[in-house]
């Protein structure tokens, strides 16, 4: 990679308006889109390491969120953390010259067009700059404790992946986190169901009352129930992938997802994707942030069609969530 990249460069924007065809297309457009996180990410790794020398000790770098799950869309920030080895635990020093190191990442992402996360979830901060041991005691705390609250801010570390570093610290976490979810993980799974039971979608006729307050719909927003069902799911059953359409076909493939659900569901998940990107790509051609809502009334009659068959999608999730409480306690 000869320069820079940039999230915003044109010759990429055309690669993706090339990419983006229609909504079966969206999966294939956010892994793309992430592909291109992942070496801009690569690229500054080199580049700082480079400068900054031989790292005190084994790390490794994980990705959360949509980044984790290969999700990526025009409107995207970081979700990341540091995980060291021993090394580090009770060693201030170590500790500092990670903080440093993810701080500097964390700010070329940015300067790259990969905005910080305004949680702080950043491998920058000294909250997520942690040693394995440490790290795997915060999962216990979150699973063998959980507090809805908790829970909300602490989803997203649940799709995990390895960014880059040593794959044997993220495998240990990785490992860890099974075992911890396949026992005494009830009411850890009721919270996060009801987390993801927050975002509401009126059904059949009452979506165009709706549609009448809420004119501008948050297309994001709208995703969560699936994302979250997908996540529930596949956690669960022990089951590894990380993006949402790959835990479908794994529910599916396993029998755990009936067939026509588990494809009405994907079906819907990358309808509303491909709302998003569609929208984004149009605000930066007109030289405007790129966002996460739809205007509703300014859809065509075939759009619109569309949009309401993704709601049936969202209900579907929600009605798969609600009936999963019982099985919690």
């Amino acid at each position: 990679m000869a320069s820079t990249p940039y999230l915003y460069n044109e010759h990429f924007l055309r690669d993706v308006r090339t990419r983006l065809s229609g909504a079966d297309s969206a999966p294939d457009v956010t892994r793309f889109i992430s592909q291109h996180a992942d070496e801009t990410l690569q690229f500054h790794l080199k580049e700082t390491l480079e400068t900054v020398g031989t790292p005190p000790c084994n790390w490794a770098l994980v990705l959360f969120g949509s980044e984790g799950r290969g999700e990526q869309t025009l409107k995207t920030d970081q979700d990341n953390a540091l995980i060291l080895d021993e090394k580090a635990l009770n060693n201030p020093g170590v500790i500092s010259w990670f903080t440093d190191f993810g701080q500097t990442i964390n700010q070329k992402m940015n300067d790259a067009g990969y905005a910080f996360c305004k949680g702080g979830i950043m491998a920058g901060n000294p909250t997520w700059c942690l040693p394995l041991s440490v790290w795997k005691k915060q999962f216990r705390s979150w699973i063998r404790h959980p507090e809805p609250l908790a829970v909300m801010q602490s989803s997203i570390f649940f799709d995990l992946r390895h960014g880059a570093g040593y794959p044997g610290l993220t495998q240990s976490l990785r490992t860890h986190l099974d075992t911890l979810l396949s026992e005494q993980a009830e009411v850890f799974f009721y919270h996060m169901v009801q987390n993801s039971l927050k975002i509401q979608v009126p059904p059949g006729m009452l979506r165009r009352l709706w549609l009448r307050f809420y004119p501008t719909p948050d297309l994001k927003h709208l995703s969560l129930p699936i994302i979250g069902l997908a996540r529930i799911l596949a956690l669960q059953n022990n089951l590894h992938a990380t993006n949402t359409g790959d835990r479908l076909i794994q529910l599916r493939e396993q029998g755990i997802l009936d067939a026509s659900k588990a494809d009405q569901l994907t079906q819907a998940f990358n309808q509303l994707t491909y709302f998003r990107i569609s929208r984004q790509l149009h605000a930066l051609q007109e030289h405007h942030p790129p966002g996460n809502t739809l205007r509703y009334a300014a859809l065509t009659v075939a759009e619109k069609d569309i949009f309401n068959q993704a709601m049936e999608g969202v209900l579907l999730a929600r009605l798969i969530l609600r009936n999963t409480i019982g099985a919690y306690f």
